[in-house]
């Protein structure tokens, strides 16, 4: 009989959790020799191999797991684990995806980068919480890929209205996801897909774009501008502008105006 792990559990020891609107982040760590029941997970999600190795058998066959490797486990996909040296995952526990991908392994050395990365920003904990949800987002949006509905769906350019007319420091990927009933993963992944971009970068350029106009017609302050367009702090909101515009706000206030 498989044993039922209810969201967000894993075997071995969870070591960091950060939870958003539609998915949880996790790193879990396991010792060499430890083996797990079979068992299965009442919510989808995928996991990421960031060291170790381990042996995985599900559906008749055994996946050896290394850095580089990682799969996607539908709801109540039965398995077991065998872990050959100790090892750390990173797992993305998604909520109500609908219709969820298949059972999938892949290799991608692009992937345990990015994975890597998002361990570094949980660790940072609070400080780093809207940078980690978006880069959390893009991976998840990527491991769970699938087709979007053609045409775009009218919820998609509403939501791209929103952000070009009322951006402020309330707008993260999952407040849009929850203000238009979307799955943040959904909302994450149809932006890459009709749009070019994540929906990190065009909440990014929204922010952006508010700031320039403020520059340009408002005497505020370059950290109340900040504030006031949800940038994260001023030396923020500074990056971002020699980033894409290749000049720092004041510098760009200065040219607008003369």
């Amino acid at each position: 009989m498989a044993l039922s792990l209810p969201q967000g559990s894993f075997f071995g020891q969870t070591t960091r959790v950060a939870e958003f609107e539609g998915i949880t982040v996790s790193v879990s760590a396991h010792r060499r020799g430890e083996r797990t029941p079979v068992h299965f997970h009442e919510r989808p999600y995928a996991c990421l191999v960031l060291e170790g190795l381990f042996c995985e058998a599900a559906d008749g066959l055994d996946t050896v797991f290394e850095p580089g490797v990682w799969a996607f486990h539908p709801t109540a996909h039965k398995h077991r684990d065998r872990f050959l040296a100790g090892s750390t995952c990173l797992n993305l526990t998604f909520t109500d995806l609908g219709a969820s991908p298949k059972p999938l392994v892949k290799r991608s050395k692009r992937l345990h980068s990015y994975a890597t990365s998002v361990r570094s920003l949980l660790a940072k904990g609070d400080q780093s919480r809207d940078l980690l949800e978006a880069k959390a987002l893009a991976l998840a949006c990527v491991l769970t890929e699938g087709s979007d509905p053609e045409p775009a769906p009218a919820w998609l350019f509403a939501t791209n209205k929103y952000l070009s007319r009322s951006i402020g420091p309330h707008v993260t990927p999952s407040w849009l996801a929850e203000a238009f009933e979307i799955h943040p993963v959904h909302l994450a992944r149809a932006y890459r897909n009709h749009f070019g971009e994540g929906i990190e970068s065009a909440i990014e350029l929204a922010r952006l774009d508010r700031a320039k106009a403020l520059l340009e017609k408002s005497d505020s302050s370059l950290a109340e501008i900040a504030l006031t367009c949800g940038f994260s702090s001023q030396s923020r909101m500074c990056k971002v502008f020699r980033n894409r515009e290749g000049v720092a706000p004041g510098q760009f206030r200065r040219k607008v105006r003369s």
